[in-house]
């Protein structure tokens, strides 16, 4: 009767085990929980370390993108066009972009920067998207005011500067990515109502699928920073356990050693151990 008792016991613990298992595993891939891990197990200052490495090795790829993106724009519009007076404004704001992008990060590859005042890389984000829209929304406005026409130019760069914001842009907390995303969405919804579309007799309907479009890479790059967050943090605690698991088992067997010391001769105990380990790679 007893033997049956601790059986089911025994089997009950081990359900309730493998059901908090079960659990522990299903919050693994919980933003929140893995925030609060990190922080309970003393992680989270690793976690931003490495960030920053990441962020600067993002921001590296960023400039030779702008850089490739913007040239490559500016000569195919000297290819393509005969008369420069059309076009200069064009190319002076792709040039003065590059520029000026460049200027702002430059203080965001300094890890002391980056470690000791974050507000400043904040600043220098927020003033490079501020250059990107402001560059590539002039060039519209330009035209509308001083060329008499039905048909004005769309903004081209706006879904670049959207995954710019999500993907490079150091920005820490995925919230500030979120407003900054929805503030570029706003101004290039505010240009498409009131300079490319504003003779369209289907201005709602042009709007209202620009916006779509733009809330859609929205959502895309912040599932994007979520998830790369997530995997990241998963990773951290992973490794952690790993080490803790290595750590446990090595002083487990310093401790079987020791006591098994105290019980036999050392020239015994090292006759066992290897009898022990030619057993186990036979088996093996």
């Amino acid at each position: 009767m007893d033997i049956v008792i601790r059986k089911q016991s025994e089997q009950i613990q081990r359900s309730h085990h493998d059901k908090s298992n079960l659990i522990f595993y299903d919050k693994k891939w919980e933003w929140g929980f893995l925030r609060k891990q990190c922080r309970n197990l003393e992680l989270e200052q690793f976690y931003l370390s490495y960030m920053h490495k990441l962020q600067r090795s993002y921001l590296s790829i960023f400039i030779v993108i702008q850089a490739l993106f913007g040239i490559s724009h500016v000569i195919m519009l000297l290819a393509a066009v005969d008369n420069y007076e059309y076009i200069y404004v064009d190319i002076i704001s792709y040039i003065s972009s590059i520029i000026l992008v460049w200027i702002a990060l430059f203080i965001c590859f300094r890890e002391d920067i980056m470690k000791t005042r974050p507000n400043v890389v904040y600043a220098a984000s927020f003033i490079v998207v501020f250059v990107l829209v402001l560059t590539d929304l002039l060039v519209p406005i330009y035209d509308a005011a001083h060329f008499k026409q039905t048909l004005y130019l769309r903004p081209s760069c706006g879904s670049y500067i959207l995954y710019a914001v999500y993907i490079f842009i150091p920005l820490n907390e995925n919230w500030h990515a979120l407003i900054l995303g929805l503030a570029v969405t706003i101004c290039y919804l505010i240009n498409f109502a009131m300079v490319t579309y504003k003779n369209d007799e289907y201005i709602i309907l042009r709007t209202f699928t620009e916006a779509i479009f733009l809330l859609c890479i929205n959502m895309l790059g912040f599932y994007f920073r979520m998830m790369k967050e997530i995997y990241i943090r998963t990773t951290f605690i992973d490794r952690r356990e790993c080490v803790e698991e290595n750590l446990l088992l090595k002083y487990a067997r310093d401790q079987e050693k020791s006591l098994l010391l105290s019980i036999i001769p050392a020239q015994t105990a090292d006759k066992i151990e290897r009898e022990v380990r030619e057993r186990m790679k036979r088996l093996k």
